[in-house]
């Protein structure tokens, strides 16, 4: 298994990601009880690289206060304090030589812990971006500041999820986190065919990301829950944070490890496809991190190679996938929301 890139950029995440923290020191006593900031994108997937920028979702708790009209439930973090804790972000970034953030820092608004449940599978849930800020929470992130909020946090999530958990614990199946997980994946391939420029190199790059680090933070997720389900026959809240607390390559490594349940033909696709998964991925981020290929990506020739290496490490991941959904010739409940 060729994961030699793979290592060096998670130590160079995480050691930026330290540095990142040891900034922000002053702005987690200030703020880390009101208030959590958590990575997502390469540094919460601890694959950054050099030119990588630094994405950030803020989420503040709730909190009820007293008004002449009777109790008031507000956010935790004022309006002055958010525009202060966007100060901090901002100099952090600036002082450990990060990309500035995107859109010149509009994305930097502040969410809630109620926001990310209220609007769970219901319409609005995309357009007011809590689809995007909770799924990447559970797929993707590292905490900043704020950890014991972060934690709250990713409890408040994991329960609306397991509404239903209590009256078959034993049998329980994830439906609603596994279509979650499935509607964030079609909504990143959908953003990105309405938001390409046919032809240009950046919408290449973009095509590249979709089919290798979008579908393996989504993919990783669904396969770590099918394995789970596969073992037990029941998926619990523990099973998602131990989820949550790995990096996709992480739960690659660990199903890949789980699998002894399996007949041996089965087992040895499911090792042998996540190890080609593993090394493709390796291979894809260290092409990503040279900075002279966002200009050679734009021959026909290297995108297309590219293009065509893309679909093996998707069918890589479908094996495993297959593999572990369909034992003894018969496909489990979880596995056929994945097809049906």
């Amino acid at each position: 298994m060729k994961e030699v890139y793979l290592s060096t950029a998670r130590d160079f995440s995480s050691k930026k990601l330290e540095s990142v923290k040891k900034s922000l020191s002053s702005a987690e006593k200030l703020f880390g009880q009101r208030v959590c900031v958590y990575a997502t994108g390469s540094y919460g997937r601890l694959e950054a690289g050099p030119s990588s920028d630094l994405d950030l979702f803020i989420v503040s708790d709730m909190i009820e206060k007293k008004s002449e009209n009777g109790p008031k439930i507000e956010r935790r973090l004022s309006g002055i304090d958010e525009i202060k804790l966007q100060y901090h972000l901002i100099s952090c970034v600036e002082e450990n030589e990060l990309p500035a953030f995107d859109g010149d820092g509009k994305y930097l608004s502040c969410h809630t812990f109620e926001e990310y449940v209220k609007y769970l599978g219901g319409p609005d849930d995309d357009a007011k971006n809590s689809l995007t800020g909770r799924l990447l929470l559970l797929l993707e992130s590292k905490p900043l500041l704020g950890v014991a909020e972060y934690d709250r946090l990713i409890g408040h999530v994991i329960e609306k999820y397991f509404l239903d958990h209590s009256a078959n614990p034993k049998k329980f199946v994830p439906a609603f986190l596994f279509n979650d997980i499935l509607r964030m994946w079609r909504t990143f391939c959908v953003n990105y065919e309405y938001k390409r420029k046919s032809g240009s190199a950046e919408t290449k790059i973009k095509n590249l990301k979709l089919k290798y680090s979008r579908m393996l933070t989504c993919y990783s997720a669904l396969l770590f829950l099918l394995d789970a389900y596969s073992r037990n026959e029941t998926v619990n809240q523990n099973d998602v944070r131990d989820m949550i607390s790995k990096t996709p390559t992480e739960r690659l490594l660990a199903v890949s490890g789980n699998c002894n349940y399996l007949d041996e033909a089965s087992r040895e696709i499911v090792v042998s496809s996540l190890s080609r998964a593993l090394s493709d991925y390796s291979e894809f981020l260290e092409f990503m991190h040279d900075d002279n290929n966002s200009t050679s990506i734009q021959a026909v020739e290297v995108h297309e190679e590219w293009r065509g290496k893309s679909y093996q490490f998707g069918e890589a991941m479908e094996l495993a996938l297959s593999s572990i959904g369909r034992m003894d010739g018969k496909s489990s409940v979880l596995y056929r929301l994945v097809l049906i």
